[in-house]
């Protein structure tokens, strides 16, 4: 009678025979456990698998913004959320956090970039291209906006204007501009011996003033 060398050696040793090649994988049977006994809890260690976000990671994580951040102080607290969420460790939620400060901080100084690009340049432009105070009549409707702001502006508004850059938008000058324009159109008409009383019925109609 011949001897089945490799499935004895598989019935003896079946780990060992698993990890010889050319071998056939042996299925491994699970330990029968005495009733009313519980199978010991296998460690990451034990089973080879790398620790849980929650085996592995502390609540609540140490999180702190640069002294010069741009995103408030609540960022912390959904950045904490978000990482445990995600299994992150509390070095790479540091890292998530400190990124995201910083595309704020860059999509701020674009938008800032940009306004300034936009009140110095482009309405600039778009009021000397005006048709009604463009051209080279831009010079005496930017001289009329001024002149009807130092009257009736007081430095509050004038300062807004210039910080803005709304002193450059073409809306604002044309209407400054008319504004000015029509006080001066009344004063050389009440000049040319219009009274006061004629402007106001013009202006209000006949009005019974008691």
């Amino acid at each position: 009678m011949m001897i089945d060398y490799e499935a004895t050696a598989a019935a003896l040793y079946p780990t060992m025979v698993q990890n010889v090649p050319g071998t056939l994988p042996v299925e491994a049977k699970p330990a029968i456990q005495p009733p009313g006994t519980k199978a010991p809890e296998q460690t990451p260690a034990d089973t080879g698998q790398a620790p849980t976000a929650e085996q592995d990671i502390d609540s609540p994580y140490p999180l702190t913004l640069p002294e010069d951040a741009v995103i408030e102080a609540g960022a912390i607290e959904r950045t904490m959320a978000f990482a445990k969420a995600a299994g992150l460790s509390p070095e790479a939620a540091q890292q998530a956090l400190e990124h995201a400060n910083g595309e704020v901080a860059a999509y701020q100084e674009q938008v800032t970039n940009e306004w300034t690009t936009l009140r110095r340049e482009t309405w600039v432009t778009e009021a000397k291209n005006d048709q009604e105070i463009g051209g080279e009549k831009f010079q005496g409707a930017m001289t009329d906006a001024k002149r009807f702001l130092e009257k009736f502006g007081d430095e509050e508004l004038r300062q807004f204007l210039d910080d803005t850059g709304f002193i450059n938008n073409r809306m604002v000058i044309r209407l400054l501009a008319r504004a000015e324009k029509g006080i001066t159109k009344d004063r050389r008409a009440a000049g040319a011996g219009e009274t006061h009383s004629d402007h106001a019925t013009m202006l209000y109609g006949n009005i019974s003033w008691r």
